[in-house]
């Protein structure tokens, strides 16, 4: 047999007192992907972090976006994202972009 019930409702089963019963709960459209697990994580972690470390509440070094180095510069593939996400937030300053 197989029943439906809509998320969040609330159920029970009931079986004979000799009888076994098997439950498999299928779910879709829930908020399990490593996207929605690293957007809780990273900030709970960081906010750790930073509480326990004063280093990190520290103020930048001057210049410190001279410490970034150019590793990707020449890289198309890197060239081609930086060029995209312009596109998507042309408000947004990019920390390492040349054309700063």
């Amino acid at each position: 047999d197989l029943l439906y019930f809509p998320r969040g409702t609330i159920h029970y089963a009931f079986t004979p007192e000799n009888q076994g019963s098997f439950h498999l709960t299928i779910s879709t459209y829930q908020h399990y992907s490593w996207y929605d697990f690293l957007m809780n994580a990273l900030p709970a972690a960081l906010g750790s972090a930073l509480a326990k470390n004063v280093e990190f509440r520290k103020n930048l070094p001057l210049n410190y976006r001279s410490y970034f180095g150019t590793t990707f510069q020449d890289d198309k593939y890197f060239k081609e994202l930086i060029d995209s996400y312009k596109k998507q937030n042309p408000n947004q300053r990019i920390p390492f972009d040349d054309d700063d």
